[in-house]
């Protein structure tokens, strides 16, 4: 039976290597709806990967129990099956492929003995303090990586306020725009948000002064980066509360650790960690009440000193937002009502109350001394674009909107929902007050014309009362712990990594749109948003019924984590065997699978995007390594260069944009071109001036091809007629004849041509003008610099010119480095060397600068700039 049973994890460890020969391929759709052609490593490989895992599936003395997570990887086959698949199948190629390794691994180590989890980790005293740290560890390490999209949105105008508390002692905001106060943290312009003027025609900030206040104290050391910290710590002290809260209740290290997990380390609480926002604040004051409640309704005696400061961080909620007050009135009517019964009730009352009267009465006569009357809503003049017509609307986009919701985000705060149920059971008192505090804000919110709140992350009004759902995930896990509820755990973790990790965190934050960026990213060859809820794209009705095809689905995948009949031989951190971790993986993607294809049909669309899964092809294909070219539709092998003619894009001008276009030389040409001159334009980013225009006409067949050639990869290429092109919208096509290794990972948001050079930068460090490029004070930006083969052979000639301030300029490209100082206006001219390449990778490090607009009256430029950079 032991032999059988290594031969069998020897079969499954096949499998698996199979899997990574797949993964370390590529797919695209070269015609029809999934006629598709795929570049695969050498069979070589292949053989190589076939017996290295059956080799360590031998030395490890692997058996079958514990190889089944392996077959997980059976996935990765569905797109590279031969003949005609279903589009649906195609989702499992790409970055989803990292989903199912994913799956695998946890798989794998789950199935260790549950002994192998550290004690510290089950121990109440210790394990707040992990979870804690955390919180706070991830969150500022995510927060290093993210710094070129935040602050964002209403971020900074909290800011501002603080400035003006901290310079002025008042929060009359205007001089502190006016002087530009906000350029220490945020780059670009920014006027005060304000609705109505005070009394004394005075600008008051629209937003509540309370945040302003709590990360004063940090902002006035360490400036910005002191404000994230408070808010990220306050969010680390949540993660300890929550967790001693979860276990208070559950009884359970396991489901306290599910509970917590499932609110602080997914999208929708997590990536406002470190924004500068009113609700982790909030959250926290809403868990000290509802920690103070629990005491309660266990029956202790809770201190003096315990209910002052209950009763000040409800005193806080209102401060911080007008729409906190709602929290902060129902779970002190709820506290009262518990202390009502108690001895010394009106003493403990009063002490609970003390604060709130006072700071509540401070609140009413802030905006009526500011704003003529003590009505909150006072400082939105007449509209405050609130109306119980949106509430419903607003509430299914909470729940379920693709790109704004909480349980499409994070799928395991369903949980929370059967959780409650059980709590009800058990409890149905405390769990009737923590629906009273979470029902009567979530209706307030959603009431909201802008529910989403903007440019934010996810659930973004929903944050406050997020960590009440870990309550009722730890009672669920407690009594139904499950592979079910873990891989919803797994997922909604998983799903903050491509926000945090892709695009300098560009991921992160949604504007008001039809699809979500994270969707998008993780298919190149799948319309995946097309398969999810959008309130934004149909409607709430239509959005409704999305989400409860995908729930109905789901629920089915639950079925075998449900399942009793497991083997009892293997013990595992899950308590159940890794079989059953396979199987409810399987049925998990399989639900997905069919979910997203039924939700695609019903909107009558074709799910595959043929021109992204070329574009994703191009930029993945490595000729040394992929060696095996395949038509899977007609099982033919091709050619490299057949296999690049399939790759071709096809498009009709006027205008057309593509998206993360890869390294390389296209040719570019065109049918049918207009009888006058009309040169297309084609140009990287939004507004910038073209980098190639060549006149259509020279496009067409018969004439020698234009080459594009992309030193780098760009986010946007935009190809565009510059005239009247008339009637027969000519149709271009753009070829890849020659994959590049691109010169710089990422990819380039904007380009200039300087004459016989062109100029490509990949942040905001360094700004393009028709001339040359102004760099940014105080930082570096690495900049890719493509040239003519003669200019490479003999150096590159620049002149750097210092702005209207002394300033410092450092150079550097391969081992080459120029330190250059430079006094106002002055100019120096440097050879960069002769490049191996047709590009230089220059790092440009910028002393100090100046704003144009503090040195001559009426410039609005903000910017902070060093030194002026021109090619010769």
């Amino acid at each position: 039976m032991d032999r059988r049973s290594r031969i069998a994890a020897s079969v499954l460890a096949l499998v698996a290597a199979v899997s990574i020969w797949l993964s370390l391929g590529t797919l695209a759709i070269a015609g029809g709806d999934t006629s598709r052609i795929a570049a695969l490593p050498s069979l070589t490989v292949l053989l190589a990967l076939c017996g290295a895992a059956v080799v360590v599936a031998q030395l490890a003395r692997l058996r079958l129990e514990h190889a089944w997570p392996l077959a997980v990887s059976l996935l990765i086959w569905l797109p590279y099956l031969p003949g005609v698949v279903p589009s649906v199948f195609l989702i499992w190629q790409g970055p989803l492929e990292v989903a199912v390794w994913l799956a695998v691994v946890v798989g794998m180590v789950a199935g260790r003995p549950a002994a192998a989890v550290p004690r510290a980790l089950g121990s109440p005293a210790l394990a707040p303090l992990a979870a804690a740290a955390i919180v706070l560890i991830t969150s500022l390490a995510v927060f290093s990586q993210v710094r070129g999209v935040i602050p964002g949105g209403d971020e900074p105008h909290y800011l501002a306020a603080t400035q003006s508390l901290l310079q002025d002692a008042d929060l009359r905001i205007e001089n502190n725009y006016a002087a530009g106060d906000y350029l220490d943290y945020f780059p670009g312009r920014l006027e005060p948000h304000f609705l109505k003027r005070s009394m004394g025609g005075e600008i008051y900030s629209i937003h509540a002064p309370g945040v302003s206040a709590v990360v004063l104290p940090a902002f006035a050391v360490a400036g910005y980066v002191g404000a994230v910290f408070t808010i990220a710590l306050i969010a680390a002290l949540s993660a300890m509360v929550t967790w001693r809260v979860a276990f208070r209740l559950s009884s359970s290290a396991a489901g306290a650790w599910a509970g917590t997990a499932a609110v602080f380390l997914t999208a929708p609480y997590f990536f406002h960690t470190f924004t500068i926002y009113p609700e982790v604040i909030g959250g926290f004051c809403v868990l000290c009440g509802v920690w103070l409640l629990l005491e309660v309704a266990d029956g202790r005696e809770p201190s003096t000193r315990r209910l002052l400061a209950v009763g000040a961080a409800l005193a806080l909620l209102p401060w911080l937002h007008t729409r906190l007050a709602v929290i902060a009135g129902v779970l002190g009517v709820i506290l009262v009502i518990r202390l009502a019964g108690r001895p010394r009730a009106m003493g403990r009352i009063a002490a609970l109350l003390a604060v709130p009267v006072v700071a509540g009465a401070g609140w009413l006569a802030f905006f009526y001394l500011i704003w003529g009357s003590p009505n909150p809503a006072a400082p939105y003049g007449p509209d405050t674009s609130t109306s119980a017509s949106y509430v419903l609307r607003g509430l299914v986009g909470l729940l379920v909107d693709q790109q704004f919701g909480l349980l499409i985000t994070a799928p395991v705060l369903v949980v929370a929902v059967a959780g409650s149920v059980l709590m009800f059971r058990q409890q149905p008192r405390l769990t009737f007050e923590l629906a009273m505090i979470v029902i009567p804000y979530a209706i307030t919110v959603a009431s909201y014309a802008m529910w989403w709140a903007g440019s934010a992350a996810p659930a973004r009004f929903l944050v406050s009362v997020l960590p009440l759902a870990a309550l009722p995930i730890a009672v669920f896990w407690k009594a139904h712990r499950s592979t079910g509820v873990a891989i919803l755990l797994v997922i909604s973790v998983a799903l903050i990594l491509p926000r945090a990790l892709v695009e300098g965190g560009r991921l992160i934050v949604n504007s008001r749109g039809t699809t979500d960026g994270t969707l998008m990213w993780l298919s190149s060859i799948i319309d995946l948003p097309l398969g999810l809820p959008s309130v934004h794209r149909d409607g709430g009705t239509v959005a409704i019924r999305d989400a409860a095809l995908w729930l109905a689905l789901l629920a089915t995948a639950v079925l075998p984590a449900a399942f009793r009949g497991w083997p009892q031989k293997t013990y595992d951190i899950w308590g159940q065997p890794p079989v059953a971790w396979t199987v409810s993986a399987l049925a998990f993607a399989i639900a997905t699978t069919t979910a997203v294809g039924v939700v695609g049909a019903f909107h009558g669309a074709v799910m595959t995007t043929p021109d992204r899964s070329r574009l994703a092809a191009v930029g993945a294909y490595r000729p040394w390594l992929h060696e095996t070219l395949v038509d899977l539709q007609t099982r033919r092998s091709l050619a490299a260069d057949e296999f690049l003619a399939a790759m071709s894009i096809d498009m009709v001008t006027p205008a057309v944009r593509l998206n993360r276009v890869p390294a390389g030389d296209y040719e570019v040409r065109v049918t049918t071109p207009p009888a006058s001159p009309v040169p297309l334009a084609m140009f990287i980013g939004r507004n910038d001036p073209p980098i190639e225009a060549p006149l259509l006409d020279d496009l067409r067949d018969g004439r020698a091809p234009f080459l594009l050639r992309l030193p780098v990869a760009v986010q946007t290429l935009n190809l565009t007629a510059r005239g009247d092109v008339g009637a027969g919208q000519p149709q271009l096509t753009l070829r890849p004849v020659r994959p590049a290794v691109p010169a710089v990972e990422g990819n380039a948001l904007r380009a200039a041509r300087y004459g016989h050079a062109r100029v490509f930068v990949f942040d905001d460090w360094a700004y393009l003008e028709p001339d040359g490029f102004w760099t940014r004070a105080n930082g570096s930006t690495t900049v890719v610099i493509d040239t003519n083969d003669a200019t490479r052979l003999a150096g590159l000639p620049i002149s750097i010119t210092a702005g209207a301030v002394p300033t410092t300029i450092r150079l550097s490209t391969g081992g080459w480095e120029r330190s250059v100082s430079l006094e106002p206006g002055a100019k120096q001219d440097v050879v960069l060397p002769p490049a191996d390449a047709n590009t230089w990778t220059v790092r440009v490090r910028s002393g100090a600068g100046f704003r144009p607009f503090e040195r001559e009256p009426g410039n609005r430029d903000v910017r902070e700039l060093a030194a002026w950079i021109a090619i010769q």
